[in-house]
């Protein structure tokens, strides 16, 4: 008798646990499913004209509005997500840099810059400020993307204030010290920005 209610126990505690492992498995597939979703609206409801340090206009991005960025130059430039293994990335346009290609937000693995080449540490030396500001190109938003112009002075007046809330004025003098992986310093001005390309961080 003992053997027999110890052999339905097990039994039943087998069947209760598979259940459980079928719901798991279900669970993780719809959370799988919503979150690439989820990255997909944003990827294709987010673009963001900014001016000053700030988002002026956010638009949806498709050929009925195109003309909105090539026309409309009263912007410093336009940021529209990227996605690649279910991580987005910031590409960055320009007003002189003409948007013509729209219809796929997913980009490939040759389009990001190598993480053995991104930076150590950024700090912002700011003229009449006693510290520096230390910002990322990777978190909270991630810009490490080839052929884009980084730490413009337009871009670094959108970092400054959407991380710290500050407003860089447009003829503030500023320095910015980059260390890279291999030790080594960039220093930029205001005036300055760094682009990755042809396998390498150049000073422009």
């Amino acid at each position: 008798m003992i053997n027999i209610i110890y052999n339905s126990l097990l039994y039943y505690s087998r069947m209760i646990l598979i259940n459980l492992m079928y719901i798991y498995s279900y669970i993780q597939i719809h959370i799988n499913k919503n979150f690439y979703k989820k990255n997909t609206e944003i990827i294709h409801n987010n673009c963001e004209l900014v001016k000053n340090g700030k988002i002026i206009m956010k638009i949806n991005l498709d050929y009925s509005n195109l003309h909105i960025l090539n026309d409309y130059e009263n912007y410093d430039f336009v940021i529209m997500q990227k996605l690649f293994s279910n991580r987005i990335f910031y590409d960055i346009k320009y007003p002189d840099e003409k948007i013509d290609n729209i219809e796929n937000n997913n980009i490939d693995k040759e389009s990001l810059i190598p993480s053995n080449e991104h930076f150590l540490n950024i700090e912002i030396k700011i003229d009449n400020l006693m510290e520096p500001y230390e910002i990322s190109l990777k978190t909270p938003d991630n810009y490490y993307l080839k052929d884009i112009k980084l730490l413009t002075n337009s871009h670094v007046r959108y970092i400054l204030n959407k991380n710290y809330n500050f407003l860089l004025e447009k003829d503030t003098s500023y320095e910015i010290e980059i260390m890279d992986q291999k030790y080594e310093n960039i220093v930029l001005n205001e005036k300055n920005y760094v682009i990755y390309k042809d396998s390498k961080w150049n000073v422009c």
